[in-house]
């Protein structure tokens, strides 16, 4: 197949297959517990996520007012997730070396702090909604517009922008696109949160570490006093994935919303095991410890061949109801 990686065997962009169920329980759960969540959560949903699109956009426009987005994102955010099925999310430290001493301290990752870099692996929009959570902080992406991105150059996002590119992977040109280093500084200095990066450059099923763009540069000079942290996100599948690649965006909501529970792991990796800015290679090393944390191995396919299978993806739909 021409979007399956070659290095691992994995295609990563379809639509993750979940476990099959009997008759009796799938009736059970679409079309009976199922509407009944969904007619429960859908009012909340709607509430909650209208209230939140503001309060990101008016802390993008105005910095300062972060300070007092920060408790109302929190409890947003939450609350979001709470609705679409995820009560609970395991949360932990994980080492890439045996022996390394794990962090006691809860909640996990209570210092990452304004200029800081967050790295993670990307599979659903669910992930925004969870970091928004954490730590209210600064998104970016890719100029995908070029299958070769200049190394170090991000486009930043609020919450609204990201959740634009999870689920629907817009053109965007090198023109909005600023350096790293400068969107950290800029964080830093004006107390505006943590810079994430998703290396990938596109969301996938969760089954393969894409290869990464360069919008991490080889050469980082990171602000003073900030620092490097690796998160992974993982779920735990059962008839449905949360993994959001292709497909409409709307019917993925509301199964999401129809499951009685949904489980996100998130996975810090313990500060002493970040590879160092500047250190040789360090930033493969950085990819190697990120695809290590989530238990999945680096595939050499990249965010083009997303794009490419999109496209191909969605054409085949309109042909296919076109000859029906």
């Amino acid at each position: 197949i021409k979007w399956t990686d070659h290095y691992t065997g994995i295609h990563p962009f379809l639509p993750p297959k979940g476990t099959r169920c009997g008759w009796g329980k799938y009736l059970l759960k679409y079309w009976v517990l199922g509407p009944v969540l969904l007619l429960i959560r859908l009012p909340f949903l709607f509430l909650t996520l209208s209230l939140l699109w503001p309060f990101t956009l008016f802390a993008a426009l105005i910095p300062a007012s972060r300070i007092l987005m920060r408790p109302i994102s929190f409890v947003l955010a939450r609350l979001i997730l709470f609705f679409l099925g995820f009560m609970w999310i395991p949360t932990s430290y994980v080492s890439s070396r045996k022996g390394n001493p794990i962090p006691s301290q809860w909640p996990v990752g209570p210092k990452i702090k304004s200029g800081d870099l967050i790295v993670c692996n990307h599979t659903s929009y669910v992930e925004l909604l969870y970091l928004t959570f954490r730590f209210f902080p600064r998104f970016t992406s890719i100029p995908n517009k070029s299958q070769s991105p200049k190394e170090g150059l991000v486009i930043p996002q609020n919450l609204f922008q990201a959740f634009l590119s999870a689920i629907a992977d817009p053109p965007l040109g090198p023109e909005s696109a600023v350096s790293l280093e400068d969107l950290l500084n800029d964080s830093r200095l004006g107390s505006k949160g943590p810079v994430v990066v998703f290396p990938e450059g596109t969301t996938t099923n969760g089954q393969v570490f894409l290869g990464c763009a360069p919008a991490i540069p080889s050469k980082l000079n990171l602000p003073p006093g900030c620092d490097i942290h690796i998160i992974g996100f993982s779920y735990r599948n059962g008839d449905f994935s949360p993994s959001y690649t292709v497909g409409s965006f709307t019917i993925h909501l509301m199964k999401l919303a129809m499951q009685p529970w949904n489980t996100l792991e998130v996975k810090y990796v313990v500060p002493s095991d970040v590879p160092k800015p500047n250190a040789p290679n360090w930033r493969d090393d950085l990819y190697d410890v990120l695809a290590l944390a989530i238990k999945l191995k680096r595939a050499k396919i990249t965010f083009v061949a997303k794009l490419e299978f999109k496209e191909y993806y969605y054409d085949y739909g309109k042909k296919k109801k076109k000859s029906q």
